[in-house]
């Protein structure tokens, strides 16, 4: 597990005195702010005792604790796209995303047809390979495991209305077979702190 995460079952098999001080750790060597003991206590309270489905955090001085699928992560406040960003993309280059991440296409030059690049609103759907349905993408986001963190920095692509892909993580059925056509991948490397 990456240095911003901590596994939650070994955090509590430790005696509550010694967790305190883990935590303090933890975040002390990722180069944050002391965590309060309103954090230690919240975290004890709230986050480790948290069902899988809830959304259990803690935040302070521009740093927030959440707990998500049976681990603690360190994350910054707020690290999303802005919801009014949008752009022209060709894939000729890495494209630079406000969040400090980025978009590439690898193993072809360009898109054959530029795309519009923006930000998740919500209700978006997309068109699988090998369907004739569309599905949230939401709920395919969810499914392959992406934190809902990373869902608010995802890069939408599209051709004209239709959604072609977010990120690297969903990607509809025609851009697939281009993609497939041309040996060709997309990589998003989402922006952190």
């Amino acid at each position: 597990v990456s240095p911003g995460v901590l596994d939650c079952a070994r955090l509590q098999r430790q005696p509550r005195e010694r967790r305190a001080r883990l935590l303090r750790h933890w975040v002390r060597s990722a180069g944050q702010p002391p965590l309060p003991a309103a954090g230690v206590q919240a975290i004890e309270r709230e986050l480790l005792p948290a069902t899988q489905d809830a959304d259990a955090q803690f935040s302070w001085q521009g740093v927030r604790i959440r707990r998500w699928r049976g681990h603690l992560y360190l994350l910054p406040m707020a690290l999303a796209l802005p919801l009014d960003w949008s752009v022209h993309w060709d894939g000729s280059s890495p494209l630079a995303l406000p969040d400090g991440g980025e978009l590439a296409l690898l193993g072809c030059r360009r898109l054959a047809t530029p795309v519009q690049v923006s930000a998740r609103r919500g209700g978006e759907r997309i068109q699988l390979p090998g369907r004739s349905h569309t599905h949230a993408l939401k709920d395919l986001l969810q499914q392959r495991g992406l934190p809902p963190w990373q869902r608010r920095q995802l890069p939408l692509l599209y051709a004209g209305d239709t959604l072609q892909a977010a990120g690297d993580r969903v990607i509809a059925a025609p851009l697939q077979q281009w993609l497939d056509e041309h040996s060709a991948q997309l990589r998003w490397i989402p922006g952190a702190a």
